[in-house]
């Protein structure tokens, strides 16, 4: 049993998921981007107080709230302590309901993630995959300006994922998200901190035709 997990780990590292020929051009998960989306009903906020990913009408709470505080303030782009003064106030959100992937058990996670020496800019778009086991993107993604790009965006097709941030250097992951498969757009902070976070994806037993995407 325990030769064919650690066989599953390693098949994981490998195959279309681990490419990173076909990255595309994609516009920047700038706040603006982000707004738009949840304007539009097509992007949910992960809440990192509540650690849940709210519905788009909590969302849209908290894009009013920043809105609010930007004016009052006038500036023109949101700063970390507008976010978490946000975050923290805003009551009674609604939650998104996440499943979590049935794990097969003696699981040793992270043998075959991304090590931090193996990195690819964001935008990047997966191409289709299958297979079976642990299935992991090839790299850990990261932005070439974090500034103007205070959360990842990320969706997932067919399929649901884990997305695991990392703090470079730091070999254990930060967090793990729930990506459900054909959600919309799902913004997660890509700093923690003054730490620069990157991020990768993980999946088991993925449905044929999977694919997952960030910006």
């Amino acid at each position: 049993m325990k030769k064919m997990l650690e066989k599953a780990l390693l098949f994981g590292a490998v195959g279309c998921m681990g490419l990173i020929w076909n990255a595309h051009t994609s516009e920047a998960a700038s706040y603006e981007s982000m707004k738009k989306n949840v304007e539009e009903g097509t992007g949910l906020i992960y809440n990192p107080e509540i650690d849940e990913i709210m519905t788009q009408e909590s969302s849209l709470e908290v894009i009013e709230a920043i809105e609010e505080e930007i004016q009052d303030l006038n500036i023109e782009e949101p700063t970390q302590e507008i976010y978490d003064e946000v975050f923290s106030s805003v009551k009674d959100v609604e939650v998104v309901d996440t499943t979590e992937k049935n794990l097969p058990p003696f699981m040793t996670f992270a043998a075959g993630a991304p090590r931090d020496n193996q990195t690819a800019w964001i935008p990047y778009n997966s191409c289709e995959f299958s297979g079976s086991g642990w299935r992991y993107s090839g790299a850990q993604f990261k932005f070439r300006d974090y500034n103007a790009n205070p959360k990842f965006g990320v969706r997932a097709t067919k399929d649901s994922f884990y997305f695991y941030t990392v703090i470079p250097g730091n070999n254990s992951f930060l967090r793990k998200h729930v990506v459900d498969a054909n959600l919309d757009w799902v913004y997660f902070p890509s700093k923690s901190g003054s730490a620069k976070l990157q991020g990768y994806f993980a999946t088991y037993n993925p449905v044929k035709g999977s694919r997952y995407y960030i910006y």
